[in-house]
């Protein structure tokens, strides 16, 4: 059996090199898009994404409940309760697919309040349907998927999902160079995600041919009221967190125009990419803590969840600074000058990155644990005093307030209340003061790094792409520097150190 470690590392590389795969794809693809479709298909796209991905319920939850249900029945090779899951699960994900379908359908008679476009409003929404469409179909492999991942093998998912999107994208810009159309583009898109979950639909009956034919459950039932009760949880969770991430988009379009939506997509589309890696890193990990979470005590859990916040302080430590002395830098090279926004906005758009960043570990081992009851109302009030503070701020301040209200509301809400569910839950020997400290220490070390990288950046004579690339690995190289000198004699350094040299030990001897 492969080892938590190992599996953990498979995981997180797979995800990290596709992301980086498709991220040159993808950033090329947006380029090819925006200079030949023009800013306003851009905020159209970017509006429409948020709008769906609010509908959209494939972060609502249930796949984490599910694979956290997973974790023993798996590791106990329980072949007819697996089954049971997967029959449950599947009715699950087609009453969500209906669900998106029908709650995207009743929404086009309110898409005049949120589009401001100057484009053929009949053909908004027929590109709205399509995004709808596409959104929809990857339900119905979804509980299948999430086998995989509960099993430590989420390393076959992102294979599969990085050679469908490396592919989707390719064409994407083979065709809009020759047609310039963006009803094609999106057509391509949809035929694309069908290829790409009936791939995934082969592969997890191939990996798990006991699930295509689960009748051999008989009349065995599931207990399944805490797990419905998770869900529940986990779904008024979900949306909230949905609403709360989404909500900008509409509200700039809404306040300020789409067009205007289009010129921040730009720049949350770096962060976008930026957030993917640490999505793979994170969703690497989750099975393995989950798994690491039911066979190890109290002690070592606390431990592992200490090594994780240094771990995501120094990710987030190197990505705030490159971004702070690259941004202005990079997009008038990537689209022209006239798509700048003010360092207001840039300093708000980091801010929101920080704080989603520093609280992954919380939400990581929260997850992990099956904490969903505890916090299913955290986030409803974070999606209210965002829309609230959304409001306020984009007719007070302007883009910057509408962006700086994400991170007030987070602070707020999640950003101390989930940490203290987890101390009061799981690590009740432990002091939430030392989670404080730490958070305020990582802090420190990031305002030092940004103060550093700037000072040296400022002296970098050079422009263009090669000084963006120069002011880029100064920040990064600075930043780890400064993180592993402050930390050097932590445990969290040193355990991570001893693994990594273990881990360099076993290959070396292997033959």
């Amino acid at each position: 059996m492969r080892s938590r470690t190992k599996s953990s590392v498979v995981n997180i590389l797979t995800g990290v090199g596709g992301k980086f795969l498709t991220f040159i794809l993808a950033f090329s693809l947006r380029t090819v898009f925006i200079r030949l479709l023009g800013a306003e298909y851009n905020g159209v796209s970017g509006l429409f994404i948020n709008i769906l991905s609010f509908f959209s319920l494939a972060e609502l939850g249930v796949t984490n409940v599910l694979n956290y249900s997973l974790y023993k029945v798996l590791k106990d090779n329980d072949i007819d309760t697996i089954n049971l899951y997967m029959v449950k699960f599947k009715r699950i994900y087609h009453v969500i697919a209906f669900s998106i379908l029908g709650m995207g359908l009743l929404f086009i008679p309110f898409l005049h309040l949120f589009v401001k476009s100057s484009l053929p409003f009949n053909m908004i929404i027929i590109y709205y349907l399509l995004y709808l469409f596409d959104s929809v179909v990857s339900y119905f492999v979804a509980y299948k998927t999430s086998l995989i991942v509960a099993d430590q093998k989420r390393y076959i998912v992102n294979i599969c999902v990085s050679c469908g999107t490396f592919a989707t994208y390719l064409i994407q810009i083979a065709y809009l160079f020759f047609r310039r159309d963006f009803l094609g583009y999106l057509i391509i898109q949809v035929i694309c995600t069908i290829g790409r979950n009936v791939v995934l639909n082969f592969i997890a009956n191939r990996h798990y041919p006991y699930i295509k034919n689960p009748k051999n459950i008989g009349s065995r039932s599931l207990n399944l009221n805490e797990l419905k009760q998770n869900i529940k949880a986990t779904f008024v969770y979900k949306v909230s967190t949905k609403l709360l991430n989404n909500i900008t988009n509409i509200v700039i379009s809404a306040i300020l125009g789409t067009v205007t939506v289009g010129y921040y997509f730009n720049y949350y589309l770096i962060i976008q990419y930026i957030d993917a890696y640490i999505y793979a890193i994170t969703t690497g990990l989750l099975a393995s803590i989950g798994n690491f979470n039911v066979s190890k005590s109290e002690s070592e859990s606390y431990d592992l969840f200490k090594t994780s916040i240094f771990i995501f302080s120094v990710i987030t430590n190197v990505c705030i600074c490159a971004l702070l002395n690259c941004y202005q830098e990079f997009i008038p090279i990537w689209i022209g000058k006239e798509f700048l926004l003010g360092w207001d906005v840039v300093a708000a758009i980091l801010l929101l990155f920080y704080i989603h960043a520093m609280s992954n570990p919380s939400y990581l081992f929260r997850e992990a644990m099956g904490l969903f009851k505890e916090v299913k109302y955290t986030m409803v009030f974070a999606a209210v005093f965002n829309i609230i503070f959304s409001i306020i701020g984009g007719y007070t301040i302007g883009l910057a307030g509408i962006i700086f209200a994400s991170s007030l509301a987070r602070l707020l809400t999640n950003v101390w209340y989930e940490p203290l569910v987890i101390y009061r839950k799981k690590f009740k020997n432990e002091k939430i003061r030392e989670y404080v400290w730490l958070q305020i220490k990582y802090l420190v070390i990031t305002i030092v790094s940004l103060i550093l990288t700037v000072a040296i950046c400022c002296q970098i004579p050079f422009d263009g792409i090669f000084g963006v690339l120069l002011r880029g690995t100064v920040s990064v190289l600075t930043a780890l520097l400064v993180s592993i000198i402050v930390s050097c004699k932590t445990q969290e350094y040193l355990a991570i150190k001893n693994k990594i040299l273990s881990f360099l030990k076993i290959k070396r001897k292997a033959p």
